[in-house]
């Protein structure tokens, strides 16, 4: 018996017949994720623009190892590829693109992601420390740069 952790759904996705229009999903989130998937199916060509290295957004920055493993998110985004999506990381819109270069799509989503932050807000927090929001520190980790955490203070 095959159990929901050991099959993609790459495996089982399909897509509509190409309808000749683009549409660029720009930025991140599970939504714009949604949006890109659900579009693709549809038959519609989808580029996804991403800031980050790779795609995933919160998913693969802010949740935990043993909450999500790598792997599994991995097989989860394997789907993209099965529907022809085409994946750009590393892209800030206004930085590394120009809002003009949208212009060549039918349409554009943008999903902005949840990045804002607030500050942790606990006595024990140090001015000088690696991180100062919960983020920060869940990036750091799962880059693979965990910053050195000292004594707590009273």
């Amino acid at each position: 018996m095959r159990t929901d952790a050991a099959i993609s759904a790459a495996g089982f996705a399909t897509r509509a017949p190409a309808l000749g229009k683009n549409r660029g999903r720009g930025r991140r989130r599970p939504l714009g994720l949604a949006a890109a998937y659900h579009l693709a199916r549809l038959g519609y060509g989808v580029e996804d623009l991403r800031a980050l290295p790779e795609i995933g957004g919160m998913l693969r920055w802010a949740i935990t190892e043993y909450r999500l493993p790598v792997n599994v998110l991995q097989r989860e985004l394997e789907v993209f590829a099965a529907l022809d999506v085409t994946l750009h990381t590393g892209i800030r819109l206004g930085q590394d693109m120009a809002w003009s270069e949208l212009d060549r799509f039918d349409a554009v989503y943008l999903a902005t992601g949840a990045w804002q932050q607030r500050p942790l807000n606990v006595s024990w927090r140090r001015p000088a420390s690696a991180y100062s929001t919960g983020l920060d520190y869940l990036y750091q980790v799962r880059a693979g740069r965990p910053p050195a955490l000292g004594a707590a203070s009273p």
